[in-house]
C-alpha cells in the first residue's frame, strides 16, 4: 500500500497469475467492492495506453458507512496473469488529487518477456508517495 505525502490519497497494486479476460477483470473489480458495500457506482470506463501497455482505466464511487470515496485504477491482463493498480481518497477530495492519482497510475510499467506479468512503478512523481504498509516478508528482509 502506498500513501501520498499528504495521507489523503493511497493506492494499492494487485499482481496475480490468474489470467482473466479484461471484462472479467473489471467485473471482478466491481464486484470486490460490492462486498465492501452495495452502493458502487462506475464513474468512467475506458481503455487507455500507458508505457505501451493498453489497460483499462476504471473510475468508481462507492460509499460505506455514511463516507463517499472515489477510486481510479488500472486493470492490466495477459496469458500470464492480471495487474491491478488502484487509486482512492475521499470524493469530496478527488478533484484536488486526481493529477496526482493519474500519475501514479502512470507509472505502472509492465514487463514483457517472463512467466507471470511484473510491473514496476516508475519515479513516483515528486517523491509525494511512500509506501505506507510494508508486508512482513519484506520487513523481515531488511
Amino acid at each position: 500500500m502506498f500513501s501520498h505525502a499528504n495521507d489523503e490519497v493511497f493506492g494499492m497494486v494487485i499482481a496475480e497469475r490468474a489470467h482473466l479476460s479484461l471484462e472479467a477483470l473489471r467485473e471482478a473489480a466491481l464486484s470486490n467492492a460490492r462486498d465492501v458495500t452495495p452502493d458502487v457506482h462506475p464513474v468512467l470506463q475506458e481503455c487507455r495506453t500507458v508505457n505501451g501497455s493498453t489497460v483499462l482505466c476504471l473510475q468508481m464511487q462507492i460509499q460505506t458507512d455514511g463516507v463517499e470515496y472515489s477510486f481510479l485504477g488500472y486493470y492490466y491482463t495477459d496469458k500470464r496473469g492480471s495487474i491491478q493498480a488502484v487509486t482512492f481518497t475521499f470524493s469530496n477530495l478527488f478533484e484536488e488529487h486526481k493529477q496526482a492519482m493519474t500519475e501514479f497510475l502512470n507509472g505502472l510499467t509492465i514487463t514483457a518477456g517472463s512467466s507471470s506479468p511484473t510491473i514496476a512503478l516508475a519515479d513516483r512523481p515528486s517523491g509525494c508517495w511512500h509506501e505506507a504498509v510494508r508486508s512482513h516478508q519484506a520487513a523481515s528482509t531488511t
